[in-house]
């Protein structure tokens, strides 16, 4: 039985669901039952396939299965992931193409702009473009994608100059405590900096901490990368 399963049984759900089982307080004589039992209903129906579709093989001739499959792709190694976070993605996707938030005027971004400079921190053409159509846009989600030491924070420090001189306020998140405490200094005085996690649960259970985030707020999330999709 347990050669038939491992037959058509995804490998890595049923790797993940013996990881599970063996961190939990499972006797050893039922580690196996209980992790085939979380895989048959992990692939029930509370999980969804992802699949890449390409209409020819990009590998040589060489490199491909009697299948016509590629070599490196592994065998019942389908990933998944859950309704829950297809949901939240095209919540995402739906956000970002939404107009008819807040804008700064022109004025207090030039402002902001000529600040930086005063500071001696200047910034280049592309970050000065990054805040400008950030500031004005009135996009309700918006991306910053450079690599690292491209001037991505000083850019989101004249960002956030910009949009309290025009009247609003900004919240800064981060993945972690020290982030958002680094964040906090980065982003200059009055702004609110915490963990992102810690937002989320405010709001859920209506701590203070969701008040500072109102129709006229900016909320920069830094390396949202590192953040989970919900």
């Amino acid at each position: 039985m347990e050669a038939e399963r491992s037959s058509w049984t995804p490998w890595n759900v049923r790797a993940e669901a013996l990881r599970q089982v063996r961190a939990a307080t499972i006797p050893l004589d039922q580690i196996v039952t209980v992790a085939e039992a979380i895989t048959d209903r992990a692939l029930a129906g509370a999980s969804v396939p992802i699949r890449t579709t390409r209409s020819q093989p990009i590998e040589p001739a060489p490199l491909l299965g009697p299948d016509g499959g590629s070599v490196y792709e592994q065998h019942a190694a389908t990933r998944y992931t859950s309704r829950r976070i297809l949901y939240a993605e095209r919540r995402l996707v739906d956000t970002a193409g939404r107009l008819g938030g807040r804008a700064a005027d022109h004025n207090s971004v030039t402002l902001a702009l000529l600040q930086a400079m005063a500071n001696r921190e200047p910034l280049n053409p592309a970050q000065q473009s990054l805040v400008r159509e950030m500031a004005t846009s009135g996009k309700r989600l918006q991306l910053a994608i450079a690599p690292a030491g491209t001037g991505k924070t000083t850019a989101m420090r004249a960002l956030a100059t910009a949009w309290t001189s025009s009247g609003g306020t900004v919240v800064g998140l981060a993945p972690s405590a020290a982030a958002a405490e680094q964040l906090r200094a980065q982003l200059g005085e009055g702004a609110v900096a915490d963990n992102l996690a810690k937002l989320a649960w405010a709001i859920t259970h209506h701590e203070p901490l969701a008040d500072a985030v109102r129709p006229d707020t900016l909320v920069i999330i830094d390396e949202a990368g590192m953040a989970d999709t919900l």
